[in-house]
């Protein structure tokens, strides 16, 4: 299996990933007709979404997030916003090329997370959260699928003058969510803010 398709109509910014990432030493295809990728990169300002398969797993990149439609987010496991920083790529590129969930992404296990009226549950057991982090985890669920900017949060925390505050929060989210074995569920969004996964159905 082929490791990474690139997929866009912009052939100098595609050209620019595709060396990028062959100087990674993964092997890349662009605009792929056919075949099996383990990673599908999407512009996702110029390109045509391909027909839904549930092996592919997508990054995205734009300019406009909020111009997307639900159909590119929810494709899409993480989305870079322009002006991209290939630093950024290349992490997120390693992170996902070097697990199980990649190799097997029909096969990975999707983690469940509910709200109820006792407080959110996951994978059937319930959240121990503090009030704050109960509060930012609400957030981030009544917009899952989004990006909620930093500065919502910071202003939910009561401290707009400190953005490393909701930057603490996330990461200790993260610890409860993310337990062992659990797929990711919290994205940062680089410069931008942070996206709480939506569940995929079959």
């Amino acid at each position: 299996m082929n490791d990474i398709a690139i997929c866009g109509k912009n052939t100098r910014f595609c050209r620019m990933l595709e060396l990028e990432l062959r100087a990674a030493g993964y092997s890349v295809t662009r605009e792929p007709n056919g075949g099996s990728f383990r990673l599908w990169i999407m512009d996702l300002d110029t390109c045509t979404i391909p027909e839904h398969r549930s092996d592919r797993i997508c990054l995205g990149i734009t300019e406009n997030e909020a111009a997307l439609s639900d159909e590119q987010r929810g494709l899409c496991r993480h989305i870079f916003p322009r002006p991209l920083h290939m630093e950024h790529l290349r992490e997120e590129v390693a992170l996902i090329l070097s697990t199980e969930m990649a190799i097997s992404p029909s096969r990975s296990p999707q983690a469940h997370l509910r709200l109820t009226e006792r407080g959110f549950v996951l994978d059937g057991e319930p959240l121990v959260l503090t009030e704050t982090e109960h509060t930012v985890l609400q957030a981030l669920y009544d917009q899952r699928g989004q990006t909620v900017p930093r500065d919502t949060l910071c202003r939910l925390l009561g401290n707009e003058t400190n953005a490393k505050l909701a930057d603490v929060y996330i990461c200790l989210l993260r610890k409860k969510l993310e337990v062992s074995g659990t797929p990711r569920m919290l994205f940062t969004v680089r410069g931008l803010g942070y996206r709480l996964e939506r569940e995929r159905h079959s």
